[in-house]
């Protein structure tokens, strides 16, 4: 490592934010692999990049926009919208996903059938939780992520501004995030949103697994 001079900073690696590109698509696989599949890669790769093709798939057909922090021609985070009254625009950005769902309805894997079953509970405990509530979200923030190695650099608070701004332009005032035990939902206690229903999915327990919040732009 070169020295230091005397009163010198070192140079920290810069952090871009852009909107999201098509060309993005392996990033973004990248990203959601290393940071919420990492654990099932080792037991079985193809069928778990399947599941997350699928996974990614799923988050960019509901989305309307979506920003990108980029550091090293490398994605470290991403924040994906949904404006109620707006087209899915990122929906063009999917790719064609037969091959994974052939792969996994062919496969006979314990690992199949152990993600199958979180991608089960994730999806009945977000529709439980909206058949809860009465009120009208104009907006969702759909997809929140930002790599383990490079939080603490204000990346999520970076991806955050984009959303609330774009919300802003685009008149919202509420908006709803669907969120788990599993991910920083701290985060969203410190911005200041709400959560207004909880949901378990272990009967042994009370303990909530998953979460809704509510969001004012202001």
């Amino acid at each position: 490592m070169e020295k230091l001079l005397k009163g010198e900073r070192p140079i920290m690696n810069e952090i871009n934010y852009r909107p999201i590109q098509v060309s993005d698509y392996d990033g973004l696989q990248v990203l959601l692999q290393n940071e919420w599949y990492s654990h099932y890669v080792a037991k079985d790769r193809e069928i778990t990049q399947a599941f997350v093709q699928l996974d990614l798939h799923n988050y960019l057909m509901k989305s309307s926009f979506g920003y990108v922090a980029v550091m090293d021609n490398e994605i470290v985070g991403v924040i994906l919208g949904r404006i109620q009254a707006n087209a899915p625009k990122l929906a063009m950005f999917t790719q064609d996903i037969t091959a994974n769902i052939l792969t996994l309805i062919t496969e006979e894997s314990p690992i199949v059938a152990e993600l199958a079953q979180i991608f089960q509970n994730r999806h009945s405990a977000n529709q439980a939780m909206k058949h809860k509530i009465t009120s009208h979200y104009e907006a969702e923030a759909v997809l929140f992520i930002v790599s383990a190695a490079n939080r603490g650099k204000g990346i999520g608070s970076g991806l955050w501004q984009l959303i609330q701004e774009e919300f802003k332009q685009q008149h919202i005032e509420r908006y709803c995030l669907f969120t788990d035990k599993w991910c920083n939902y701290g985060f969203y206690d410190y911005k200041g949103l709400q959560r207004i229903e909880s949901y378990t999915v272990n009967e042994n327990t009370s303990e909530p697994t998953h979460f809704l919040y509510e969001g004012e732009v202001h």
